[in-house]
């Protein structure tokens, strides 16, 4: 019977610890901040958006469940780095050369995802892209 308790006890421990529930999944100006913005040329969306991606899934972190997923939308690409179910950063590609980086605003209890960012500024740096950071870590 001990055991049996300390197994459940062990289970609700990592259950409150682990803090599912309490990520937003939505972006919303509630939920997350915009780090980078700037322009790029339209003509390297794709090379642009493929970096940022491959960029993003190298330095995840592989001990959790996490990882990026590019996304074609109808204005252009969205990449986002994804840990379990919660979308804690994402680069807006826009079919007009804009670009936008967010990032989730709780993410200190997660992670400071500097190193998504930095893999995020060296593409935008390596394509030509004029970005200005406007969030710290």
């Amino acid at each position: 019977m001990k055991s049996r308790w300390k197994i459940w006890a062990s289970i609700t421990a990592l259950m409150a610890i682990s803090g599912c529930t309490q990520y937003p999944i939505a972006m919303t100006a509630e939920t997350f901040e915009t780090i980078i913005e700037g322009r790029y040329d339209p003509s390297k969306q794709g090379l642009l958006a493929d970096c940022i991606f491959d960029g993003w899934d190298t330095v995840m972190n592989y001990a959790a469940f996490s990882q990026a997923r590019l996304v074609k939308r109808a204005w252009g690409y969205r990449v986002d780095s994804i840990s379990m179910t919660n979308k804690l950063m994402a680069a807006e590609l826009r079919d007009d050369g804009i670009v936008t980086i967010s990032r989730m605003k709780e993410r200190r209890m997660v992670t400071t995802l500097v190193p998504e960012t930095t893999a995020a500024t060296a593409c935008l740096t390596r394509y030509g892209a004029t970005f200005s950071k406007i969030g710290g870590p």
